[in-house]
């Protein structure tokens, strides 16, 4: 009896741990989307159009060149440390070491592209170089893993959350006190190092110093062999959400990245929703896949016609109030996002589908097919960006955006045979209006609500 009441309480405790850990993760996301929707809306209402279109451009080249020194290493670290906790300071060493190194290459890459693709001394030179030194901060993630994997994620929560409050003050300085453009990409840029230093602080309070970790090389073979196709899926898909402001730039100028900018940024603020959703529900799918695979599917489409239903509702309600929306939050000067945001709003439905879709990805160890799916998606934005930015800008960014989501996140899954069931999943939920009038026809309305 002692022995039974020992183990529930080992299991209870474990219970609430996981709980309050995906509780903290759920609140980062949250808090981070609430402070930066609203400091992005001071900072591009500050810089206008055009300013905020090179500091929008600068932001997505260092982004998708900072996929490259994340390496896809997050989940195989984790997974790692809880296996291996006696290895840990050489894990963690090594990861770091990784990524600084990649960091460097890749800083290496942007004064490349700096120097053959602007003339002199340019403000997009220095706000590229700028938000690039980033890259060497980007290392210190691999403590917020080590948090993450010891389901303490509030140690790392409430460093990077202070960050984040302590670079948005900066550059709500920088407006008040009417600073450059340089200034407010050096308070961004900043971000990632006062993570880094809080980081190391909470990492200390737990009684751990980094001057203990170390690096070897066959630990470095070894983690570079597993994350090869994370990597490559990672960078496809920041290609497919980054390249239409890179491509904007490069054929209709910086001010049109501005206005595309803004319209993206409302409609991805939606992302959390989903995000957390599909968070929470990971550990369940997990055993009902294990345990009942007929109550896994039924609790997939579920799911997925929650979601589509999420994706829905916003995008009707964006497109009655995309107008007045763009001129109350960001000033008439963004008047033009508002059509722009009505197209991209849209490609919402796939996205949030498609947050169910990656957790089935690792559920059922199908990773290659995601790379295919990213691959595909990346390839159709693209080439219908060098179509339709020319000759109708933004709009047509939007229209690409779109078509490419759909694509990657839906109509991929018809071409392999393993996926057929999810796809047949997304199907019923695009068609959730016909089952849901057909079901009232079946049973009657009272059986639907009651």
């Amino acid at each position: 009896m002692v022995k039974l009441i020992n183990s529930w309480f080992r299991n209870h405790r474990r219970l609430n741990a996981l709980f309050f850990n995906t509780g903290w993760l759920v609140f980062k996301n949250c808090f981070r989307l609430l402070v930066s929707f609203i400091v992005s809306i001071l900072v591009a209402r500050y810089l206008g159009p055009r300013d905020f279109g090179i500091f929008s451009y600068a932001l997505s080249i260092v982004t998708f060149l900072g996929t490259f020194t994340y390496l896809g290493l997050s989940g195989i670290i984790i997974r790692d440390l809880v296996r291996f906790p006696q290895e840990k300071n050489a894990i963690l060493g090594t990861t770091f070491a990784l990524k600084f190194i990649g960091g460097a290459l890749v800083y290496l890459l942007v004064i490349l592209i700096v120097k053959f693709t602007d003339a002199g001394n340019t403000p997009e030179y220095w706000v590229l170089l700028i938000l690039g030194l980033s890259l060497f901060a980007y290392p210190f993630e691999v403590i917020e893993l080590w948090f993450n994997s010891q389901t303490q994620a509030k140690y790392a929560v409430i460093a990077t959350s202070a960050a984040l409050v302590l670079a948005s003050l900066l550059k709500i300085i920088c407006i008040v006190f009417k600073a450059s453009l340089l200034l407010i990409a050096l308070a961004t840029s900043g971000e990632f190092f006062i993570t880094g230093v809080l980081l190391i602080l909470a990492y200390r309070y737990k009684g751990f110093s980094i001057l203990d970790w170390t690096v070897k090389i066959k630990k470095a073979r070894e983690l570079l062999g597993q994350s090869w196709i994370l990597i490559l899926s990672g960078a496809l898909a920041l290609v497919n959400l980054k390249v239409d402001q890179i491509m904007l730039r490069w054929i209709k100028g910086a001010e049109a990245v501005g206005i595309y900018s803004v319209a993206a940024k409302i409609s991805e603020a939606w992302y959390f929703l989903p995000a957390a959703i599909s968070l929470s529900v990971y550990p369940k799918l997990l055993e009902l896949r294990k345990t009942n695979k007929a109550a896994y599917e039924r609790r997939l489409q579920q799911l997925i016609d929650i979601l589509f239903v999420a994706a829905l509702l916003i995008a009707v309600f964006i497109n009655f109030t995309a107008y007045p929306v763009i001129n109350l939050l960001y000033g008439i000067k963004f008047s033009s996002a508002a059509p722009v945001l009505i197209i991209h709003i849209w490609a919402g439905i796939f996205i949030f589908m498609r947050f169910i879709f990656i957790r089935w990805v690792f559920i059922e160890n199908e990773l290659f097919f995601s790379l295919v799916s990213s691959a595909s998606g990346a390839m159709i934005n693209f080439l219908l960006n060098l179509y339709f930015i020319p000759k109708l800008g933004g709009i047509g960014a939007a229209i690409a955006t779109l078509v490419s989501y759909a694509t990657a996140s839906y109509f991929s899954l018809f071409f392999y045979a393993k996926t057929w069931p999810l796809a047949k999943m997304m199907s019923k939920s695009l068609i959730l209006p016909i089952r849901f009038v057909g079901e009232i026809a079946r049973s009657g309305i009272k059986k639907i609500f009651v």
